[in-house]
């Protein structure tokens, strides 16, 4: 037993082995001196080290204060013209037109947050020297926000450009919202999308925007309730989608359905109205890198059905079978299946949507929403109603070629042989998506009809 106890230990440690008087030979077993020493100088040796490094892990040798930060909040990008590009000063003269053309020079109008004046809470005025009010609320000196415009052949140009202007160096993390014209985007925003895909400072969760008209107007636009208009800007996106209005647009999503071949891209799309009202328009949807349409505030609803996205938030009037009156409803849930079926050798989609809503209020005094019957009526006439919105977007988009829904995607992952023969890229994929067969079936379940009895 003893002898096998020595024979597993000399296989931990070549130094013990059984001594043949059943004794360890002096300087060879464990705890030899030696050993015990170099072990504990080693020790000493990573324990100095550490200590060595822990002032250059702690330390502020490489700090940047805010205050020594120009943090862009917001910027609108807009076509430049000739006479921007011939603009006098010094951020002019360092511009060079670039090789190749294709390109347009642009226009950037960024809203920069000025230290000490960016209100921290409900009824701070902002720090500093007591600067306050909105954007055009009080003197020019004590606005929170500094609005610059530079323009370039590029977005780096024009970003240099703009740099110029400042003293200290762009920080772009804290940016929230671009907007770009209309111009800018039917003409195609990839030089923009290549910018920011480039940059690591900025979000993905930034708001892509288009303007109807030109951009950098929303970026002096001066909102009442709110004293940081780049701010207000994206908390009106923000609260759009929450109330189920919008659906998400960030960058990140933008740049996945453009990089995809069965789906296109959408963006909201907004208006500046009265030099300081931020109107949602709808949305703006692409085919491939141009913008190619818009769709009005309705529309956005009966897509967002098409796509089962929650919360929903829209109203409609629907009018009762058999009277002249109507009743206003508003959807409250979404829910939506599409399915991939094969019909005259091409792939077909079924769109299979249920809503649940509530009734608001009716017009008129023959309506009974405590009657199941017409309670019924509602409903029917409801899907009908929405059954024809939804057959009329899909066509439009269809002799639009823009699979704005991602039935592309769906045929791709159900059918793969058939995407891998016919579908190499997104060309191809609009034609077949021009023509193919889409059924619609919709329920309409009225939930709620108030607290009146009637």
């Amino acid at each position: 037993m003893k002898g096998r106890r020595w024979r597993l230990r000399a296989g931990r440690n070549r130094d013990l082995r059984p001594p043949s008087g059943g004794l360890a030979e002096p300087g060879r077993g464990l705890h030899a001196p030696g050993r015990c020493f170099r072990a504990g100088t080693r020790v000493m040796g990573v324990v100095g080290l550490c200590a060595l490094m822990l002032p250059l892990l702690t330390g502020c040798w490489d700090r940047l204060e805010l205050e020594q930060r120009a943090m862009i909040l917001g910027i609108a990008v807009d076509e430049a013209t000739p006479a921007d590009l011939r603009q006098a000063g010094t951020t002019r003269k360092l511009s060079r037109p670039p090789r190749g053309g294709g390109a347009a020079p642009v226009r950037l109008t960024a809203q920069i947050a000025v230290p000490g004046r960016i209100p921290l809470g409900p009824g701070d005025a902002g720090g500093g020297g007591g600067g306050g009010g909105g954007g055009g609320g009080g003197a020019a000196g004590q606005r929170p926000v500094w609005v610059l415009s530079a323009s370039g052949y590029t977005m780096e140009d024009a970003v240099s450009n703009l740099q110029n202007q400042v003293a200290e160096p762009l920080f772009w993390g804290h940016l929230r919202i671009l907007i770009m014209s209309e111009a800018v985007a039917r003409r195609g925003p990839s030089p923009i999308s290549d910018w920011l895909r480039r940059n690591a400072e900025i979000r993905r969760t930034l708001w892509l925007t288009v303007s109807r008209g030109e951009a950098g107007a929303l970026m002096q636009a001066t909102p009442p309730l709110e004293r940081v208009p780049a701010l207000y800007l994206w908390s009106t996106l923000a609260r759009a989608q929450q109330l189920g209005r919008l659906p998400l647009g960030h960058a990140n999503i933008f740049w996945r359905a453009l990089s995809t071949t069965g789906q296109e891209p959408i963006l909201p799309y907004l208006e500046l109205r009265q030099q300081q009202n931020i109107f949602i328009r709808g949305l703006a949807y692409f085919r491939g890198n141009q913008m190619i349409g818009t769709l009005n505030p309705w529309e956005v609803g009966v897509f967002m059905t098409v796509k089962g996205l929650n919360p929903a938030g829209y109203s409609a009037y629907v009018q009762v079978p058999g009277t002249g009156q109507f009743v206003m409803i508003r959807s409250t849930l979404r829910k939506s299946h599409l399915e991939v079926f094969w019909a005259q050798n091409r792939p077909g989609i079924r769109v299979r949507s249920h809503v649940e809503a509530m009734a608001l209020e009716k017009t008129g005094r023959q309506i009974n929403l405590s009657s199941v019957a017409q309670m019924r009526a509602v409903e029917a006439s409801a899907a009908r109603d929405l059954t024809r919105e939804i057959q009329d977007l899909i066509g439009r988009t269809q002799r639009d070629r823009c699979d704005i829904f991602g039935f592309g995607e769906l045929v791709r992952a159900q059918m793969y042989d058939y995407w891998q023969h016919n579908v190499r890229t997104k060309a191809d994929w609009d034609r077949i998506y021009a023509e193919m067969p889409v059924e619609v079936e919709v329920t309409v379940n009225l939930r709620r009809t108030g607290t009146l009895n009637r």
